[in-house]
């Protein structure tokens, strides 16, 4: 969702309401190449090298964590 935002208009979305959310939401505009970055790095476990799985977590609670966005690149 955050790259198609700031990729092209949306003509059903008011442009007020655009503009707002590209101003609240510019400091994360790179975060999704970060993260796709960072998942692509491999471990090194006594010199074998392992895939890293990124899981993004959602708060539901203080103490609770549900996935809401699982990236492998095997």
């Amino acid at each position: 969702m955050l790259e198609s935002l700031f990729q092209k208009e949306s003509p059903s979305v008011p442009k007020l309401l655009e503009i707002k959310l590209k101003n609240n939401l510019g400091a994360y505009r790179n975060e999704v190449n970060r993260i796709r970055d960072f998942s692509r790095k491999k471990v090194l476990i006594f010199e074998k090298p392992y895939d890293l799985k990124v899981i993004l977590l959602e708060k539901i609670s203080d103490t609770e964590y549900k996935v809401s966005i699982e990236i492998s690149l095997c």
